[in-house]
């Protein structure tokens, strides 16, 4: 008989907590963002309006084996790859034509209420930098 899995703590709708989140050298990301199980990975999407005043709608679905998926709707990212830490934390990595952007750490709280992402990136003058983003649970 074969052990029942526990749903992905991911799994669900996120909202942006501005006050506990920092930007520093990236603009702020989708406030509110969707995230479905696919098969032993996720599938999210994100729809939002940018600085412009545009909509944007973001997506991408990826399996936790290290491989590149298309990042569709980011004009800063093409492809994303992931790895799991353990069922609470996960590494990804975001490139832009074949070259790495943005590495984002993600970590849920032990009461799977919060979503906290470090971001590491560079913007366009080359300086690195790290960013914090809070997500809770809805």
């Amino acid at each position: 008989m074969s052990k029942a899995t526990a749903p992905d703590p991911a799994v669900g709708v996120w909202k942006l907590n501005l006050v506990e989140s920092s930007f520093r050298l990236l603009p702020a990301p989708m406030r509110i963002m969707r995230v479905q199980a696919w098969g032993n990975g996720l599938k999210v999407s994100a729809d939002d309006v940018d600085a412009q005043g545009n909509a944007v709608h973001l997506e991408t679905a990826y399996k936790f084996n290290g491989k590149d998926y298309p990042f569709k709707g980011s004009s800063f990212v093409d492809t994303i790859s992931a790895k799991r830490i353990n069922n609470r934390a996960s590494e990804s990595i975001l490139k832009k034509r074949a070259k790495v952007v943005l590495t984002v750490r993600a970590v849920i709280s032990v009461d799977g209420k919060t979503l906290r992402l470090a971001r590491t990136a560079k913007d366009p003058q080359g300086r690195a930098g790290d960013d914090v983003v809070v997500y809770d649970k809805q």
